[in-house]
């Protein structure tokens, strides 16, 4: 991803991300569920903050669901095509601060749950 962000990228590297995708999908989809089955016990443990915050690592703006949308549709502009488009650069940034801030989530929901303060 960070070549195609540097504007470096080439089809082979949209591939892969491809592939990725696809050998990944089921699990993705699996522990996506099982963290939203999680959702009502960590409500009951950590309130509904807690829980909201776990919503929002599954299907926010920066959420899990999302980012694999993201990358679908990196994948889908660069079918057919010769080259990568002048806008995957700039979709492949998008996608890098989307997993950035996800990591954030995640890591402040991960604290939060275990009491650490900043």
């Amino acid at each position: 991803m960070e070549v195609i962000a540097a504007g470096t990228g080439t089809l082979e590297d949209i591939a892969a991300i491809a592939a990725s995708q696809d050998a990944t999908a089921f699990n993705v989809e699996m522990s996506m569920q099982e963290l939203s089955g999680y959702r009502d016990a960590l409500r009951e443990a950590r309130g509904k903050t807690a829980a909201d915050r776990l919503d929002a690592i599954i299907y926010g703006k920066f959420g899990k669901d999302r980012l694999r949308r993201l990358l679908g549709q990196l994948v889908h502009s660069c079918n057919g095509l010769d080259q990568l488009p002048e806008s995957a650069p700039a979709e492949a940034a998008a996608i890098l601060k989307a997993i950035e801030a996800l990591n954030v989530q995640i890591a402040g929901l991960h604290d939060e749950i275990l009491g650490f303060t900043n």
